[in-house]
């Protein structure tokens, strides 16, 4: 901020003016980021700048758009960029391929499954013809195709790219390295989505014992990894490690950026699940509170941040077996899920399957078995969204026979059937 205001050249005030956006990125403060996000967007486009700088300003902003959940911004703002560089006909280098890396992760999140793969395909071919077949850039662009499959739910092909990955890293940089490190933490990711949180426990601590001694405890990237681990251990019903875990996750949070902060925001709503399940209804609602009161706040720019703490405040009232509350609080973070920006439907499909539990603890089985119908009716339309269906057709079924309907289970999933069938049609007609 001195440097801008003492800045007399044009140039140095827009690269100024960009690293002040990074930097409020970083921090948090995205309302800041993207105040001088606009500043230079107007500026480039007033002045007809096509240059590098034009390209990695979109670069950023599509970054920050990701890290808040607007992914059709993202990918609005990333192709601009690729547009842009094609346009000053520059030689491919490592710019560009990170630029369709990214491209690729929020092609991915939106739910573009072809556009994500060629993406990301175009900046691992850009990164082996800069650096040949084995090489520490070729390896983070495996760990980045990996998380094009995680986002399509191909697990196969994912443990495939995360493995070479790993492999590549060691052989190229080894274990002390921040690459290496983020490959160990997405390798807890795939292990967590799928259900071997031992596993993804003893990844995660390994990128954090990296993370560590290159950066320090006091950085985002610990904050990240210890709320993963206060996730695997509260799976594991491991709920002191999991607070323990939790706690270093919000000091840290709380140091780097105070409590009116949307990262420290996160860290309450994780924290809060694991005292929730461990029976501190107290803490997890105090927590659960504090972050609903900061997203509210910032409500423009907390993204799914925001439905996910409400969402949280339901999951602290029904363990609590304070149903009513528990089903107003997953009513608003279902409005919240689908007012949001993107494809939501896991997270919305994740939130009625927990409705689904407040109502059956009033014993309303009529409205617990239309949360469940609901649940289905979003995962079945959606190939990609199948990780939390494992016992789905179970629970439907044991409501049917208490629900107050006179339709027979078997008929009922026929209908359903043929609905998504037709519908299918539609869309592929269209």
């Amino acid at each position: 901020n001195d440097l801008y205001d003492k800045a007399t050249f044009f140039r140095h005030k827009i690269q100024i003016s960009q690293m002040i956006a990074q930097c409020n990125t970083e921090l948090g403060n995205f309302k800041k980021a993207i105040e001088w996000y606009d500043v230079l967007g107007k500026l480039y486009y007033q002045f007809e700048i096509k240059n590098l700088g034009r390209v990695n300003l979109l670069n950023d902003y599509g970054i920050l758009m990701m890290t808040i959940g607007n992914y059709q911004e993202a990918v609005l703002s990333l192709t601009n960029a690729v547009s842009t560089w094609e346009e000053l006909e520059l030689q491919e280098d490592n710019t560009i391929a990170k630029v369709y890396s990214n491209l690729a992760q929020a092609y991915a999140w939106n739910h573009q499954w072809d556009l994500a793969e060629e993406a990301q395909e175009k900046a691992l071919g850009i990164e082996k013809k800069l650096y040949g077949n084995n090489n520490i850039y070729v390896a983070l662009s495996y760990n980045s195709l990996s998380r094009v499959y995680g986002a399509m739910n191909n697990a196969a092909k994912q443990k495939e790219y995360l493995d070479e990955a790993l492999e590549m890293a060691l052989n190229t940089v080894g274990k002390n390295h921040m690459a290496t490190a983020a490959i160990y933490y997405d390798l807890g990711e795939f292990y967590s989505n799928a259900g071997e949180f031992d596993k993804a426990a003893e990844n995660h601590t390994e990128a954090l014992e990296i993370r560590k001694n290159i950066l320090g405890n006091d950085n985002i990237n610990t904050v990240h990894i210890y709320e993963a681990l206060t996730e695997d251990n509260r799976q594991l019903h491991q709920y002191e490690k999991s607070i323990e875990n939790a706690e270093y996750a919000i000091k840290i949070s709380e140091g780097l950026y105070g409590r009116e902060n949307l990262y420290s925001a996160h860290s309450y709503i994780t924290a809060a699940w694991c005292y929730s399940d461990s029976g501190n209804h107290e803490r997890a609602s105090q927590l659960a509170q504090m972050a609903i009161a900061i997203c509210d706040r910032q409500k423009n720019n907390a993204g799914t941040t925001r439905p996910y703490a409400y969402q949280t405040m339901g999951y602290v009232y029904l363990n609590n077996s304070d149903f009513e509350n528990a089903e107003k609080y997953f009513e608003k973070a279902i409005q919240l899920y689908q007012d949001s920006q993107g494809p939501q439907e896991e997270n919305i499909a994740a939130a009625y399957l927990l409705l689904s539990d407040a109502y059956l603890g009033t014993e309303d089985f009529n409205n617990c078995l239309k949360s469940l119908v609901e649940a289905k009716n979003i995962l079945a339309e959606n190939e990609h969204q199948d990780r939390i269906t494992k016992d789905l057709d179970s629970r439907l079924h044991g409501l049917y026979n208490m629900a107050d309907t006179d339709l027979d289970y078997n008929m009922w999933i026929l209908t359903e059937e043929k609905r998504i069938s037709d519908n299918q049609e539609k869309r592929d007609g269209r």
